[in-house]
């Protein structure tokens, strides 16, 4: 909504019914044109538009606990449109965008989004959880220079190995393809690698995991 006047009238502690309109805002509020109203800053198109930007660029930073798909998980979906979410320590948050944006989400495709959990808009506060100003990349790779306790047969370094008892870690860095790799030197002096792939590419995960191997508590 542009002019000003019928701004004013918005402000008005009444209800729509008995505000004053001129003829276009007044089509614009009845007749579904809602997108091209404004505050005199932005229309809600752009407004919308804004949001989709933003959360790609959540989705795009955050892509591990991110996803997209053409199916709600009962297999429905409006068409011409897909849905795209992220998952936060507090539960899922979620958009529906048009097909034509699929490819701003750079994230792994599901057959069918997850089951709603039945996050609602007041629930976009679960965002924040994503920042919780724990650094797990540094915290991870604090882990350099200390030795593997009490481990063996661990899967993420590819076969069933026994002999990184007394290993030493050497290297923590991610790939090119948003692998996280592991190297360890072990006591007859040969390199060993760990990945952390596909969902388990996650710092926090890492971290964990390091912290069980390096003090002797992995179950």
């Amino acid at each position: 909504m542009n002019c000003q006047t019928c701004k004013k009238e918005l402000e008005k502690p009444y209800w729509i019914s008995d505000m004053k309109f001129c003829e276009t805002c007044y089509y614009a509020i009845t007749k579904g044109k809602t997108g091209d109203m404004s505050d005199g800053y932005h229309t809600f198109n752009e407004l919308y538009y804004h949001r989709m930007m933003l959360f790609s660029v959540i989705c795009n930073t955050y892509k591990q606990k991110a996803w997209k798909s053409k199916l709600h998980h009962d297999g429905t979906m409006y068409p011409d449109y897909f849905i795209v979410g992220v998952t936060t320590d507090e539960g899922d948050y979620t958009y529906h965008y048009h097909k034509d944006h699929w490819d701003m989400f750079d994230v792994k495709e599901l057959y069918k989004a997850p089951e709603w959990d039945g996050h609602k808009p007041e629930d976009i506060t679960r965002l924040l959880s994503l920042v919780n100003n724990v650094d797990y990349k540094a915290k991870a790779k604090s882990f350099i220079g200390d030795r593997l306790q009490n481990f063996f047969c661990n899967g993420f370094f590819g076969s069933r190995t026994y002999d990184l008892e007394g290993a030493e870690i050497t290297k923590i860095y991610e790939d090119e393809d948003d692998v996280i790799v592991i190297e360890v030197i072990k006591t007859d002096n040969k390199y060993e690698y760990g990945y952390f792939e596909d969902g388990w590419a996650d710092w926090k995960c890492v971290y964990e995991h390091l912290e069980e191997w390096v003090n002797g508590t992995e179950q």
